[in-house]
């Protein structure tokens, strides 16, 4: 950018020529990372929901139920969102 062969224009054609493809890489390995944060959060609010049965109208386990339910549906909703980018940005690796 600097110097008399340097200009914000030749900088910006380079970057995009390399950034597309870093960032479909960037959002793979969060896709990777949000499928993986899910799985375990399935067996817990089953487990809490086990321990409900016999202690129905303890508030901590249904506080903690709660809490994991909506952290799965954000985790999945997040997901989704990664999955979604990717579909729409399919075309930039054919490039």
């Amino acid at each position: 950018m600097v110097g008399p062969q340097g200009s914000v224009d030749k900088l910006a054609k380079a970057l995009d020529a390399v950034m597309p493809a870093a960032a479909r890489e960037a959002l793979q390995v969060e896709q990777r990372a949000a499928n993986w944060a899910m799985l375990p959060q399935d067996t817990r609010i089953v487990a809490l929901d086990c321990l409900l049965e016999k202690d129905p109208a303890n508030a901590k386990l249904i506080l903690r139920r709660e809490r994991l339910e909506a952290a799965q549906n954000l985790s999945e909703a997040r997901a989704l969102l990664l999955r979604r980018q990717l579909e729409l940005t399919a075309d930039i690796e054919a490039r």
